[in-house]
């Protein structure tokens, strides 16, 4: 999987305590890449209350957050409300919003089938308002989904339209994401030297943007192409990188694929009692998730 998505600052529970002069609905709408981890301790906090007591903004911002962290629980509370205001609203850009999250933590959980209805809901109602840029990033997860469900003929005008889309506005977190998942693709159809160019391209702009929550799959799906390509130095390094990134994010999921990848390059080097623990490794965690 690729989607991206997650952080520590090493912040105490006592600092996050809100102070009179900020509110909770200005903590969440300020979050960035850089705090992620902090915000998602604050929303997994948020009572029933709270929740309702923040601005239809704030809590698209909460669901988000949270299910790039794939929390899936805490998304689908927070949808649900969303989703509950745009019908008593009548605003179909809302409910829009509140799928696309949906489908994001689905995506994020390997729940494939779940995710592309989803986005395929959130598109509906976005494709009435016309606007452009949430059109582009809805046509993304559903390449993506597409693309983990092996329909690839379906995923590839969607996934090309949103590149070409973040090119076109220099939006290059967002392309950076977008080129992630069309190496993801190149890696399913074996075409190993494009997903490579693909990912170095994600992973510069990644780097340059400091989005953090992209380099465990990056650095993942990089040494799994290195593995394809026999160049195990470097898949040995893109591995380490990857799992070090998910580690300190607590991605318990995506640590698990990593050793599997761990476990398929040490067969490669001929080292089955190493595979044996890093497979061991990983089911280990994936329980967990």
């Amino acid at each position: 999987m690729i989607l991206s998505r997650i952080f520590v600052l090493g912040v105490s529970i006592q600092s996050l305590t809100l102070s009179a002069s900020e509110s909770l609905e200005s903590r969440i709408l300020s979050a960035n890449e850089q705090n992620t981890s902090e915000m998602l301790e604050v929303i997994n906090s948020l009572s029933d209350d709270e929740i309702i007591g923040l601005s239809d903004q704030a809590i698209v911002k909460a669901s988000y957050i949270s299910a790039t962290s794939i929390e899936l629980p805490m998304t689908l509370k927070l949808t649900e409300v969303l989703l509950k205001r745009a019908r008593q609203k009548d605003q179909p850009s809302l409910a829009g919003q509140a799928y696309y999250n949906r489908g994001a933590v689905y995506a994020y959980s390997g729940r494939h089938d779940l995710a592309l209805d989803a986005f395929l809901r959130s598109l509906s109602n976005f494709e009435s308002g016309n606007s452009d840029k949430d059109i582009a990033q809805i046509k993304g997860g559903l390449a993506l989904m597409y693309i983990e469900l092996g329909e690839y003929k379906l995923a590839e005008p969607y996934l090309n339209e949103a590149i070409a889309y973040y090119r076109q506005v220099s939006d290059e977190a967002r392309l950076s994401r977008a080129l992630q998942n069309r190496g993801f693709m190149s890696i399913k159809l074996s075409e190993f030297s494009t997903g490579k160019q693909d990912l170095a391209e994600a992973l510069a702009i990644s780097t340059r943007l400091n989005l953090q929550n992209n380099f465990p799959v990056l650095y993942k799906n990089l040494g799994k192409i290195e593995i394809e390509l026999a160049n195990y130095t470097e898949a040995h390094d893109y591995l380490a990188k990857a799992l070090e990134s998910a580690t300190a994010n607590h991605l318990n999921h995506t640590q698990s694929e990593i050793y599997r990848e761990y476990a398929r390059l040490a067969l490669k080097e001929g080292n089955p009692q190493i595979a044996k623990d890093a497979i061991m490794t990983s089911i280990r965690l994936g329980e967990t998730h």
